[in-house]
C-alpha cells in the first residue's frame, strides 16, 4: 500500500486537493509501516516515537487505538508524563463513548499538532471493559503521583524559540 501510494504521489496526480490528501495518508501509512517494522526489531523507542507522530493524524485513524498505543509505549519506555496524558485522554475518550458525550476538554492538546479529539470519536470502543478499566486505573494512580507531572514535557522550537510539545 505504501508502495502504490508513493507511486501515485510521485508522478501522476496533480490535483492540489486529491494530493494533499494523498500525501496524509500516505504519511499515515508510511509511519505505521515504521512502527510495524520497528517492531519487528524490537527498537521499542523509536515505536513509541512512531505511536506519538500517529496521534498527529487521528482524522485518519481510530482515535481511541491511538491514544491507547502512544500511552502503552510510551508507558513502556518510561515516559510517564507522555503516558499518563495519553492514557487519560483514551480515558476521556472511552467516557464519550460509553456516555455518548459530545464535550472533551481540549486544554492539554491547545498548543500541540494533535487534532480535537471530538471529531473523530467512534461510535463503539475498539477495547474491551477490562483493558479500558486496567488504563483507568493506571491512569488514576499516576495522576495522584507526585513523581509524574501530568503535563506533556515541552522544549523550546529550535526555529521560532516558543514553547512547544516533545512530540517524541
Amino acid at each position: 500500500l505504501r508502495e502504490v501510494l508513493y507511486r501515485l504521489l510521485e508522478g501522476q496526480y496533480q490535483a492540489k486537493g486529491k494530493l494533499e490528501s494523498l500525501c496524509k495518508y500516505l504519511r499515515v501509512v508510511h509511519l505505521s509501516a515504521l512502527r510495524r517494522k520497528c517492531e519487528e526489531l524490537k527498537l521499542k523507542d523509536l515505536v513509541a516515537h512512531q505511536c506519538v507522530a500517529l496521534l498527529r493524524h487521528t482524522e485518519l485513524l481510530p482515535v481511541d487505538v491511538a491514544f491507547y498505543h502512544a500511552g502503552q509505549k510510551c508507558k513502556e519506555e518510561e515516559r510517564m508524563e507522555m503516558a499518563f496524558v495519553f492514557f487519560n485522554r483514551f480515558v476521556d475518550i472511552s467516557d464519550m463513548i460509553e456516555d455518548e458525550e459530545e464535550h472533551i476538554d481540549e486544554a492539554e492538546f491547545l498548543k500541540t499538532d494533535i487534532p480535537s479529539a471530538i471529531k473523530t470519536v467512534p461510535k463503539a470502543s475498539n477495547f474491551d471493559e477490562n483493558t479500558r478499566e486496567e488504563v483507568r486505573e493506571w491512569a488514576l494512580n499516576a495522576g495522584m503521583d507526585k513523581m509524574i507531572n501530568n503535563e506533556l514535557p515541552l522544549r523550546t522550537c529550535s526555529n521560532c524559540g516558543t514553547k512547544t510539545y516533545e512530540a517524541g
